[in-house]
């Protein structure tokens, strides 16, 4: 499956290999909202991760195509990620995964992953709930303008 981003840059969708799903702990996702994603060896090996082990992921709502916030993923949230339908990050600040909505509420459900051209770029729509993706209380981290007051 491809996906078209402003008319020109196109993006493959994740699977996931059955037997590393098998050898992944049990989801915290109790009520099943997120779709789980098999990913092929051969697509994860795709995605570059930097010189610290981290890969960019933009999230985006499934419903408005609003981007919600740009965070960082290690290999291992990437494959939580994909085993639990729901998102979870590597924080850089606090140096540990970061389960999107664990204390806070506002959780991310996934229905669709993506890796650029480059692989080195993620996308994943979700389903947010609760007030929002960012830790302002905004739905959006991009909700500031620039030349705006």
């Amino acid at each position: 499956m491809r996906l078209l981003l402003n008319g020109s840059k196109r993006v493959r969708v994740f699977t996931f290999n059955r037997r590393t799903l098998e050898r992944m702990p049990a989801s915290e996702n109790a009520d099943n909202r997120g779709r789980v994603i098999i990913a092929k060896p051969e697509q994860l090996a795709t995605v570059k991760y930097n010189s610290d082990g981290l890969v960019p992921v933009v999230t985006q709502d499934v419903n408005t195509k609003q981007v919600l916030m740009m965070a960082w993923m290690n290999a291992e949230s990437l494959q939580m990620t994909l085993a639990e339908g729901r998102m979870v990050y590597w924080s850089r600040s606090r140096e540990e995964l970061w389960r999107k909505g664990d204390t806070s509420g506002d959780r991310q459900f996934v229905r669709e992953g993506f890796y650029d051209c480059d692989g080195d770029t993620l996308l994943f729509l979700v389903d947010q709930e609760g007030k929002g993706a960012c830790h302002t209380g905004e739905v959006s981290c991009f909700y500031r303008s620039f030349g705006s007051e």
